[in-house]
């Protein structure tokens, strides 16, 4: 059976949303910035950011790294363009395409960082894939640092997820 897996659909509502009210659980924690920022002080040269989350770019740049970050939709690199602090920075270079297209060389980075990242994905096959790439690009002594978070499996908004979070009645691990 040859099924044909749904894409994300990124509406304008929700860049917007994303955007306006950036934070937890759809931006990483002050706990999970540390965590990132642990991994980019023990590496030079190149950094892999899957998506562009500000905050991950400019952990990196702050660092001195030479940062690549690949994201599938151009509406959200515009959005997104304005929360990084490290504005104008050579070292910064963003990239339209699929992670699953990536063709970066063997051992070309030292780090690669997600955040939420694999929630994008279609499937465990195309998880796999992306996880093997990874390590291909990877460094032999490089890190991959990813972030998570799982949906429940009853249909529950973003804003609903914000708004327990926000009122303490779940947490991400902070």
């Amino acid at each position: 059976i040859n099924k044909k897996l749904n894409r994300w659909t990124v509406t304008e509502d929700g860049i917007t949303e994303r955007v306006k009210h950036r934070g937890p659980p759809t931006a990483p924690t002050r706990g999970d910035l540390e965590i990132y920022k642990k991994y980019v002080q023990k590496v030079s040269g190149n950094a892999l950011i899957l998506g562009v989350t500000p905050e991950l770019r400019d952990a990196a740049l702050t660092h001195g790294l030479n940062v690549y970050s690949v994201d599938f939709d151009p509406k959200i690199i515009t959005a997104f363009k304005p929360l990084v602090k490290e504005q104008n920075n050579q070292h910064d270079k963003v990239i339209e395409g699929n992670w699953l297209d990536m063709n970066y060389n063997s051992d070309f980075f030292s780090l690669v960082m997600g955040d939420a990242s694999f929630a994008n994905l279609a499937s465990k096959e195309e998880a796999e894939q992306l996880l093997m790439r990874c390590a291909t690009m990877l460094k032999p002594n490089g890190f991959l640092v990813l972030r998570n978070w799982v949906v429940p499996q009853r249909k529950t908004t973003r804003a609903e997820l914000c708004a327990l979070y926000r009122a303490k009645k779940i947490t991400f691990g902070e």
